[in-house]
C-alpha cells in the first residue's frame, strides 16, 4: 500500500487563515506595545502593588496575542498525517510532538459525515489515550480512509459515522 498523506490545511485555506491571524497577532500588539511602553515609563513611579496589576494585566494581554501567533505558526508547518501499512501517524510540529499509532493499537475510530454524506473528519483513538483527527476543509471525501479503516479494522472497532449539529 502507498502512504496516503492528508495536509492539516490546504494551500488557500493557510493563506486565508495565515493573514487573519497574522492581522489579528499584529492588530492586539500594536494597542498593547503602546500601552506597555507608557506603562514601563512610569513604573517607578507606582506602588508595587499597583505596578503587580499592571504587569499581570500585560502579561495577559500579550497572552491573547499569542493565540492567533500559535495558529499561525501551525499553518506555517502544515503536519501531514500520513495513513500506511505501519498505521497512522501525525507530524510533529513547534507545538505538538508527533503521533504514531499502529493498526493493533487503535482502539476506535470515529467520524463525520456532510450533510451531503461524505466523510469529512476521521478521529482515531489509541488504546493509551492518544488521539489523531484526520480532515481538513480542503478534503471533503475521507471515503477511502474509511474503507482502508473498515478493511484493516473491522466494524466493531469503526463506529458508524455521524452528522454534526443535526436536527
Amino acid at each position: 500500500m502507498s502512504p496516503i498523506e492528508i495536509p492539516f490545511a490546504t494551500q488557500p485555506i493557510r493563506l486565508l487563515m495565515g493573514f487573519l491571524c497574522a492581522f489579528f497577532a499584529v492588530g492586539i500588539l500594536w494597542f498593547v506595545v503602546r500601552g506597555f511602553v507608557i506603562y514601563l515609563r512610569r513604573l517607578s513611579t507606582l506602588k508595587w502593588s499597583t505596578a503587580l496589576a499592571g504587569a499581570i494585566i500585560y502579561v495577559l494581554m500579550f497572552g491573547f496575542a499569542l493565540i492567533p501567533a500559535a495558529i499561525f505558526v501551525e499553518l506555517v508547518q502544515n503536519p501531514k498525517t500520513i495513513i500506511s501499512d505501519a498505521g497512522i501517524s501525525l507530524d510533529a510540529t513547534l507545538l505538538h510532538g508527533s503521533t504514531r499509532i499502529g493498526w493493533n493499537e487503535i482502539q476506535r475510530v470515529t467520524c463525520l459525515w456532510s450533510r451531503s454524506r461524505q466523510i469529512t473528519s476521521l478521529t482515531i483513538h489509541g488504546v493509551d489515550g492518544r488521539k489523531i483527527t484526520v480532515g481538513n476543509s480542503g478534503i471533503a471525501a475521507l471515503g477511502p480512509v474509511h474503507d482502508l479503516a473498515v478493511a484493516r479494522l473491522g466494524n466493531d472497532v469503526v463506529e458508524r459515522c455521524w452528522i454534526p449539529f443535526r436536527q
